[in-house]
């Protein structure tokens, strides 16, 4: 199945399919994450990030891959390599502050996050921000963080906890 999986992949970027080819991408690597065959899909994602260096999905997934494996310094350099090409991302700003704080800078993670317009910000974006705000004791913003979290997604049970 190993090889089925990156089989599939490859011939999907040879044959050109582009964008249309990120789903199965997607799936094939997620596969061989769950299957504990990492190298197979870190090549994948990175065969597929060179065919299509556009595709920030690929990038958030292959960044929060390494993450889950405290390869933080790696998450962040794929993020910024899109930046480099995109360096007016929003969503691509926002993925490097929340990884920035994961690694433990969360300095830099305020600093960038405090940059952007905050009604871009997704759910997890906020929280994130919020909890790095805690980090660098700026208690009164970090609230102020939670609380618009809570108001824009009154479901958020993490939102609510991190308020108590």
């Amino acid at each position: 199945m190993v090889i089925i999986a990156i089989i599939i992949g490859c011939l999907l970027i040879r044959i050109k399919y582009g964008h249309k080819a990120v789903p199965y991408i997607i799936e094939a690597t997620g596969w061989l994450l769950v299957n504990k065959q990492t190298a197979f899909a870190y090549d994948l994602f990175k065969r597929s990030i060179a065919a299509i260096p556009d595709e920030l999905s690929l990038r958030i997934l292959l960044a929060e891959a390494y993450a889950d494996e405290s390869r933080f310094l790696d998450a962040i350099d794929v993020i910024q390599d899109f930046l480099k090409l995109h360096p007016q991302s929003q969503q691509g700003r926002q993925e490097l502050g929340i990884l920035l704080h994961k690694a433990g800078r969360s300095q830099e993670a305020v600093a960038l996050l405090s940059s952007l317009p905050e009604k871009a910000f997704e759910k997890r974006t906020r929280l994130i921000y919020g909890y790095a705000l805690m980090s660098v004791k700026k208690y009164k913003a970090a609230v102020r963080q939670f609380s618009k979290t809570l108001k824009a997604y009154p479901e958020s049970d993490e939102a609510r906890e991190a308020l108590t």
